[in-house]
């Protein structure tokens, strides 16, 4: 039973690794900005247009809407979050122009994977 689960979680896992390897050089491009792209919440802990973005990309273009996986990576409110219309926006910060096309080119891939994963 065990080799079973591990076999149908292969392919999400995959998919979840190689989503990750995809954002890391945005994420790098996006804390590597001279843009302030912080906002405080209420608990006063900080919240950036990385963290996000990548709940964003994982939840609703890879995992099509979470089914589950909000639960793991859903930290943050992401109502106010838009990556799928110009001009993007993650909370009330907006994302650099500069970023679009990257923003673009990772949520492509990532959608790939997830659909390629049958999630």
């Amino acid at each position: 039973a065990m080799a079973m689960a591990a076999g149908r979680l292969a392919r999400p896992l995959y998919a979840a690794k190689a989503a990750c390897d995809a954002l890391a050089p945005l994420v790098r491009e996006i804390y590597g900005s001279a843009d302030r792209l912080v906002e405080l919440k209420e608990d006063a802990s900080r919240f950036t247009v990385a963290d996000g973005l990548v709940q964003e990309m994982l939840v609703r273009h890879l995992f099509f809407g979470g089914r589950g996986f909000k639960a793991v990576v859903g930290e943050e409110d992401a109502s106010k979050t838009n990556l799928t219309a110009r001009p993007y926006t993650v909370s009330s910060l907006a994302v650099p122009e500069a970023l679009f096309d990257m923003i673009d080119q990772v949520r492509d891939t990532i959608e790939d994977l997830g659909r390629g994963a049958g999630l």
